[in-house]
């Protein structure tokens, strides 16, 4: 009922507050710490295989200033497992970001729901300041920063920490330890594997 992880995932001793029957894990890099909770709940509990705008929406209802949405997407696993996925960054008050991802997949008569928190560590805004810097360069970004952020779904959502340039997949490959790429990378590897 557990999803296979990559290898660099150490298993963690289980807490007392843990979901029952969860599984934790984590991994580390010079640019990302990772922590993964994944345990079983109902289909119920589960964002909508079908319906990724609904889930779209609600997280747009919910976010707070500090937070933005990166993607949602849906899929099958190599199994013909249906999953769902999000991931959402939370910009605190420190330098790094954190990315947060949530992904439901299906199993029979139940679903895995895992969450993942993939925080920026090391030397936080490598990637964000060398993309602004080019974006700059290249004309795409004023000085004003017009032109750096805005919602993957919907242009006149302006709520939040938009999404920004650096954060899109096509950055993932220069920056492979990323936290975000991390997060991408999970998700890829749990279509591919369970």
């Amino acid at each position: 009922m557990i999803l296979k992880l990559p290898d660099y995932y150490n298993q963690l001793a289980p807490m007392p507050k843990d979901p029952p029957n969860s599984v934790s894990m984590e991994a580390e890099n010079q640019h990302s710490h990772i922590y993964v909770i994944m345990f079983p709940v109902q289909k119920r509990q589960c964002m909508p295989f079908d319906d990724p705008q609904k889930v779209i929406d609600v997280i747009h209802r919910n976010l707070t200033d500090e937070q933005g949405l990166i993607e949602v997407d849906t899929g099958k696993t190599v199994l013909g497992k249906n999953y769902i996925y999000n991931i959402k960054k939370c910009q605190g008050d420190t330098s790094g970001v954190l990315y947060i991802l949530t992904c439901n997949t299906d199993d029979n008569e139940a679903c895995v729901h895992l969450q993942g928190f993939f925080d920026e560590t090391g030397a936080p805004g490598i990637r964000s300041g060398s993309i602004l810097a080019q974006s700059r360069f290249a004309g795409i970004v004023s000085e004003d920063l017009e032109g750096w952020a805005e919602d993957p779904y919907d242009p006149e959502y302006k709520n939040g920490a938009l999404m920004n340039l650096s954060e899109h997949r096509k950055f993932d490959s220069a920056f492979p330890s990323h936290p975000l790429s991390m997060a991408r990378e999970l998700v890829r590897y749990i279509a591919e594997n369970n």
